[in-house]
């Protein structure tokens, strides 16, 4: 077992708008988890990681969870109930890693983030906001971020789709689980 324990967990409300009804977090591991961070990086598709530094960012849910080597940051949870089951979740993720990194394959890269015009070429352009979003261009963002894919577009002829989604793939794209805890 690499993490036993959080030696600090700081809940509190962004600074910049205290009526923000979400809450973010940020707790101290009671051990140095850098040497899992490739490993988590591969079985949980990291959005970007940093071998440098070492950091690893996920994105789940709209929400960031940055881990550096003994601390973790999260955004976005709803109240503290949520923050206890994501920490639970991460430490019981990083634990199981730690103990089967012998049988998996590293990874050192971050995922590949697509021009969000490029995206938007695929996209009708009309700003119906039949996928929920205010504009395509959002929408585009959402799709490079892998918050979204192809299918959450209305509009689009399944024709249309193929061809979106071939385009997403060949440029090593891939959709983010909708939610990892």
């Amino acid at each position: 077992m690499l993490v036993e324990k959080y030696t600090d967990i700081n809940i509190f409300r962004p600074e910049c708008n205290f009526s923000f009804d979400s809450v973010n977090v940020i707790a101290t591991f009671d051990a140095d988890v850098s040497p899992v961070l490739p490993y988590l990086n591969a079985t949980l598709g990291g959005y970007a990681f940093d071998a440098a530094t070492p950091t690893l960012t996920l994105k789940s849910s709209g929400k960031l969870v940055t881990i550096r080597p003994t601390s973790v940051a999260i955004n976005g949870l709803k109240d503290q109930e949520e923050v206890q089951r994501v920490l639970n979740w991460l430490k019981n993720e990083i634990n199981d890693t730690y103990e089967q990194r012998d049988s998996l394959q590293p990874s050192y890269t971050s995922r590949p983030l697509i021009n969000v015009v490029a995206i938007l070429k695929y996209l009708p352009r009309t700003n119906c906001r039949e996928c929920g979003e205010p504009t395509c261009m959002a929408f585009a963002a959402k799709i490079r971020d892998g918050e979204r894919t192809p299918e959450d577009c209305p509009p689009l002829t399944p024709e249309q789709r193929e061809e979106f989604t071939a385009f997403l793939q060949a440029s090593g794209w891939t959709a983010l689980d909708a939610d990892l805890w």
